[in-house]
């Protein structure tokens, strides 16, 4: 994973208006650019996360996603 991010580093800056985003859990707290580029962490300790806990789930869909720890 390292070696793809550190790519994504090289390379980003060399594509005019490329912008990327990245989902990815992989968080490397000794690589400075991988920090200063996290613009938000969703951790159960943050409270964050990319689909907000309290969205409804679909009347139809909840016996299927029962499993799901919120």
């Amino acid at each position: 994973m390292r070696r793809r991010i550190e790519f994504l580093f090289a390379e980003t800056p060399r594509r005019k208006e490329l912008q990327v985003t990245l989902f990815e859990h992989a968080y490397f707290v000794d690589v400075p650019r991988s920090v200063e580029a996290t613009r938000e962490r969703w951790t159960r300790e943050s409270g964050s996360a990319l689909i907000p806990l309290d969205w409804a789930i679909r009347k139809d869909k909840q016996n299927s996603q029962s499993h799901i720890t919120r």
